[in-house]
């Protein structure tokens, strides 16, 4: 299984695009992704191997410029205008079902684009 992919597939699955600032960082060399989600009153459970949810209190260290390196990339760096966190438990349960779903080797797809303005 790989969990950056698996990662990016829920995040395309849940339409949380990089672009839109739901903050996302890779650890490209560890095959990780670090999602930001929604504070939860109770961790959700997590069945697919190789993810976890860090708990309150834990402690990440993030790039300070906007790329940063290959064990710490912004995806997508946070911004000022912060849209809504996902909520722990909906991502956790599209990445147990795409998991399930075999599509954790499967190549990103990319929602459709919002039509262009004229």
């Amino acid at each position: 299984m790989r969990p950056k992919i698996l990662g990016l597939n829920a995040l395309t699955e849940l339409r949380l695009s990089p672009t839109s600032g739901h903050p996302v960082l890779a650890d490209h060399l560890g095959d990780t992704l670090y999602i930001m989600v929604e504070r939860a009153r109770h961790a959700p459970e997590i069945r697919t191997e190789g993810v976890r949810l860090l708990s309150a209190g834990r402690v990440i260290l993030v790039p300070y410029a906007a790329g940063g390196s290959p064990r710490a990339h912004w995806i997508s760096p946070p911004r000022q205008d912060l849209p809504p966190l996902p909520p722990a438990d909906r991502l956790t349960q599209t990445i147990d079902r795409l998991a399930k779903d075999g599509r954790a080797q499967a190549p990103v797809e990319r929602p459709p684009s919002p039509p262009a303005r004229p």
